[in-house]
């Protein structure tokens, strides 16, 4: 099965992050255990595409140190592109290894992530025999475990922030976001 991708759209990331962070808090909150594993599978999504984002993001204005003097070099859209392409394209482990190289995630988040990462190909890829399917204990668990990841990309939005400009963070599209 095929997908077509849509254009990229604009949305607040900030917003984004307490949104499901409430979902999952609330799930967490109520002990709606029906809900853990689909939390759990939402914050693996979260987290890859959020590192794919923040990729783009920091390496499009990497790239733009090229336009500012002395050398006056632009930086196409083309280019921009390339890099949304590029990112949207990674898999998980590129994104751990792409996020630390560029000082995206410092050394005890790489860390954490690709200790979540490689718990995430366990459960997944081992699913149809995970002999805990109906053990909500455990999930609970899981999705403790993740339910703070968000607020640590918080975090970096905010340190990117400073080191952008606020607006221009803003404004930066989620590659490949389906509406």
């Amino acid at each position: 099965m095929t997908y077509a991708i849509k254009p990229a759209e604009r949305i607040d990331m900030i917003d984004m992050i307490k949104k499901i962070s409430s979902e999952v808090n609330s799930v967490l909150e109520k002990r709606i255990k029906e809900r853990y594993f689909p939390n759990i599978i939402l914050l693996y999504s979260f987290i890859e595409g959020m590192l794919k984002w923040l990729i783009s993001v920091k390496a499009g204005w990497m790239k733009t140190d090229r336009a500012l003097p002395p050398s006056d070099e632009l930086v196409s859209g083309e280019e921009f592109k390339s890099i949304e392409e590029i990112s949207a394209k990674l898999t998980s482990y590129d994104c751990l290894q792409f996020a630390f190289l560029i000082d995206v995630v410092d050394l005890k988040l790489y860390r954490r992530l690709l200790g979540i990462n490689t718990e995430r190909n366990k459960l997944i890829h081992k699913f149809w025999i995970h002999s805990s399917r109906d053990d909500f204990r455990a999930f609970r668990r899981i999705l403790e475990d993740l339910a703070n990841v968000p607020n640590e990309f918080s975090d970096i939005i905010s340190k990117l922030s400073k080191e952008m400009s606020p607006d221009l963070l803003r404004q930066t599209s989620v590659p490949f976001r389906k509406k």
